[in-house]
């Protein structure tokens, strides 16, 4: 059984959801806008990333 995976609210990912991701650019904290392109064996990817999100529960569900 996969385990589904929450963000920040509790609210389950699903493929196209629109994410708010807090990351450092230039040394100055941002809010980057990403879409989940993936959503396989418990992990997430974000914009086509072959790298999984470490922190799901860190991001907020925005949108599909």
């Amino acid at each position: 059984m996969v385990k589904e995976i929450e963000d920040l609210e509790g609210v389950f990912f699903w493929l196209n959801h629109y994410v708010a991701r807090a990351v450092i650019q230039n040394n100055s904290p941002c809010i980057k806008i990403c879409k989940v392109t993936k959503v396989e064996n418990g992990k997430i990817y974000l914009d086509g990333s072959k790298q999984p999100i470490r922190y799901p529960d860190r991001l907020l569900i925005i949108g599909e």
